[in-house]
């Protein structure tokens, strides 16, 4: 006959890995990342869109003194 093993010994481990998990389990653990998921592609937005003002900004820049240059 075949041992079976014993499973119960490796319960409480599990337990205790979810208990300290950051997000937690379940439903819970599933809104979490949704959440910081969409935190984080927003936060790549804003950042890109300020390079892109930064960027204009500084062609902008270049405009002006490329006219101041040429009327001395």
């Amino acid at each position: 006959m075949a041992r079976r093993r014993d499973d119960s010994a490796q319960q409480p481990v599990g337990g205790l890995l979810t208990a300290f998990s950051p997000f937690g389990s379940g439903i819970k653990g599933v809104l979490v990342s949704l959440l910081g998921m969409v935190i984080g592609v927003l936060f790549w937005r804003v950042w890109c869109e300020l390079m892109i003002v930064v960027f204009n900004i500084y062609d902008v820049l270049k405009d002006i003194r490329n006219r101041g240059s040429g009327l001395s």
